[in-house]
């Protein structure tokens, strides 16, 4: 099986990095927090701890097999959603089909 050619269909996804709608426009988060599992139980706020620095956190937004899908989806990230460049990212999927282990 391995000497069998096949066609395999490519597959694309959008991402972007983690956001959210502010007076109509995309404000992209720097630090994504949460609540501290202890917290102390004189304060008035409850405390956050940082879980992943917003640029290495990237999100999925679109996945699809037609690259003119995956155009038009970023195309309405730029201009409907106001998002950056430097904020959208398309990778290509890349499907593992045999699984190799050592012998021992």
């Amino acid at each position: 099986m391995p000497n069998k050619v096949r066609v395999i269909e490519k597959k694309w996804s959008v991402l972007t990095r983690p956001y959210f709608m502010y007076n109509g426009s995309a404000v992209v988060m720097n630090d994504i927090q949460a609540k501290h599992p202890c917290q102390n139980s004189n304060a008035q706020c409850p405390q956050y701890t940082s879980l992943v620095n917003g640029k290495d956190a990237w999100t999925v937004y679109y996945t699809s097999t037609s690259f003119v899908e995956i155009r038009n989806a970023v195309r309405k990230l730029l201009y409907e959603v106001g998002l950056k460049k430097e904020d959208i990212q398309v990778v290509e999927f890349v499907n593992h089909d045999y699984i190799i282990t050592p012998l021992t």
